[in-house]
């Protein structure tokens, strides 16, 4: 569950909606190689582990092989990288509170840092995992709830059908593979951009936390399948509301 939901976050379910409206089939076929990359990790990356399963942090573990120095350079880098990552998550809730509540996007952000400061800080990385789980839960929940209500609108109105691919570029899937057409290689970069199995500081934190590397290895395989899942199924939401409505505005 943990793994779950540190791969797939608030901003993987708004950005990849949207995205898949805007560029179809070009932004959810790199979009997968996010699931392709905990394959890798599983397999390429947590059986050269063992030396490091007693450490607490990827910092920690430079910190063990290279030095005090390197551990402190990794410790500053992993708060940078993730600095864009949170943000972005922070965005998206503020930007929920502000539609449901009509609440001041950035003061609902600051009391939402607060918050999560307290009680990470004090919980520990058990309270982490009982949000994950929680996370998961809520999305395991809602978005095939959406994907079923979208379905059964176009399914009702009788505006799915194979013309809706047929007509529309972004959504043939042998139009996209065209490597003559302009998007073709920004996608297979993208596509290879997020199949990189980078041990970043979450990963590395989420592997550590198995009884041994065999059942982290088994946990990524697990995850990797269900996180391709969620992928397609918020890349489904996309596209029925393209169906529904190609005006609608991605970004509002």
């Amino acid at each position: 569950s943990t793994i779950i939901a540190t791969t797939v976050t608030g901003s993987l379910f708004t950005i990849g909606m949207s995205m898949t409206y805007l560029e179809g089939l070009y932004d959810l076929l790199p979009a997968c190689g996010i699931a392709l990359c905990t394959f890798l990790i599983a397999y390429f990356i947590i059986p050269k582990m063992k030396s490091f399963s007693d450490r607490l942090s990827i910092a920690d573990a430079m910190g063990k092989r290279y030095g005090s120095l390197a551990g402190m350079i990794t410790a500053i880098c992993a708060v940078i990288s993730s600095l864009g990552i949170i943000a972005v998550q922070y965005k998206v809730f503020g930007e929920v509170i502000n539609y449901f509540l009509n609440f001041d996007p950035v003061s609902a952000i600051i009391c939402t840092g607060c918050i999560i400061t307290l009680y990470s800080a004090f919980g520990g990385i058990r309270s982490v995992t009982f949000t994950d789980i929680l996370q998961l839960t809520i999305f395991g929940t809602v978005i095939p709830l959406i994907d079923f209500i979208l379905w059964r609108t176009t399914i009702t109105t009788n505006i799915l059908s194979y013309d809706v691919i047929a007509t529309n570029d972004i959504f043939n899937l042998w139009h996209v593979l065209d490597y003559k057409q302009p998007g073709f290689w920004p996608m297979v970069t993208l596509f290879i951009y997020f199949m990189i199995p980078l041990p970043n500081p979450a990963a590395f934190q989420r592997i550590i936390m198995g009884s041994t590397l065999n059942q982290a290895k088994r946990a990524f395989n697990i995850s990797g399948i269900v996180v391709l899942f969620i992928i397609i199924a918020v890349a489904w939401i996309g596209f029925l509301l393209y169906v529904i409505n190609p005006n609608l505005d991605p970004g509002g």
